[in-house]
């Protein structure tokens, strides 16, 4: 596994300090398990979390992902789906996704993405997944992030405004910190599941194991 360090690309003179995070490198279809918290702890959210479903859902999610990992891309664009058509849609799961991002490039996804009015965050997401290898890649990735942008209605000084917003940046730092504080997160996708961390990319069938227990009976 490889491990980066979150100073190397730090923007704007704002630090993190010294913690370091796989990147991402946890083979397809493989889950890890993280260190357990309280037993059945709910899990804590913020007032501005990213959130799919009902709040009345019976089970919780939080997803640490970064945009420019293929794993969270894989997920995303595989498991995702039916997660969202079999679980959040009928009212099973809350989901929360929570940006983890891994490198400077998968920071200006992010910053992007906050960017868009709150109803086309999801889609936004979805679509910088999917076009992953194109923009994270690209010699000029804002230049491609800014078409992202301007397909989701954001002219390009809105686009390039958002990409340089340093308030957002030391948001989605702070969140780094304390995601890596509660839940010891070392790689991505994570996912937050009952108080307990659970790492990779994986199969609708494996992850339905995970929370089939905490699903109401019928």
């Amino acid at each position: 596994m490889l491990r980066r360090d979150l100073l190397g690309w730090l923007t704007g003179g704002l630090i993190l300090g010294t913690v370091g995070l796989v990147g991402g490198r946890v083979r397809a279809g493989a889950a890890a398990r993280l260190p357990q918290l309280a037993e059945n702890a709910a899990p804590p959210l913020f007032d501005d979390d990213m959130i799919l479903g009902k709040a009345d859902a019976p089970v919780t999610i939080i997803e640490y992902a970064s945009l420019t990992c293929p794993h969270c891309a894989h997920f995303s664009t595989n498991t995702f789906p039916k997660i969202r058509s079999d679980l959040i849609e009928p009212g099973k799961v809350r989901w929360v996704y929570r940006d983890l991002p891994l490198d400077h490039r998968a920071l200006l996804g992010a910053l992007l993405a906050h960017c868009v009015p709150k109803e086309q965050y999801f889609a936004t997401i979805d679509v910088l997944f999917a076009t992953q290898e194109d923009w994270a890649s690209a010699a000029d990735a804002n230049a491609v992030l800014g078409q992202i942008g301007r397909t989701a209605g954001l002219d390009q000084p809105t686009v390039d405004k958002c990409l340089a917003d340093k308030a957002m940046t030391a948001k989605i730092i702070a969140r780094i910190k304390d995601g890596e504080q509660k839940y010891d997160i070392k790689s991505t996708p994570t996912f937050i599941i009952d108080g307990k961390g659970h790492s990779g990319d994986m199969e609708y069938s494996e992850f339905f194991d995970l929370i089939k227990d905490l699903l109401p009976k019928q």
